[in-house]
């Protein structure tokens, strides 16, 4: 996949810190078949049913203003066995940043400044 330089990391140690201060990573985009397009797989997550569920309300809801997750059990259980998360095993990456405008400005101001120093 191509990557502009100035979206890419600068080495393996900045996107794994990214990864490990707890940031989300959207999606694992793969090369597609010859000719045909990228495959797409959003990532946030990986794991199955009930613990899934859990650690993504609990991302998006960390001040905890949900139900208890409970296989069998209202609101969540009936839903829980169609719930599908994925594990693999990274071979290579190659990292890129994404600009976004839905932050304040002062972290666009951060970022930009981030970048100019990068360039």
């Amino acid at each position: 996949m191509f990557i502009q330089p100035w979206d890419a990391s600068l080495d393996d140690a900045e996107w794994q810190a990214w990864i490990a201060d707890g940031h989300d990573f959207g999606q694992l985009a793969v090369n597609g078949p010859p000719g045909g397009a990228p495959l797409v797989v959003p990532t946030h997550f990986i794991a199955d049913g009930p613990d899934l569920l859990t650690r993504q309300l609990a991302h998006f809801q960390p001040g905890g203003d949900h139900a208890e997750v409970a296989v069998g059990r209202p609101p969540y259980g009936r839903m829980l066995s169609g719930i599908r998360g994925l594990r693999l095993n990274v071979a290579a990456v190659q990292a890129k940043f994404k600009y976004d405008d839905h932050k304040s400005v002062e972290h666009r101001t951060a970022v930009a400044g981030h970048l100019i120093d990068r360039a």
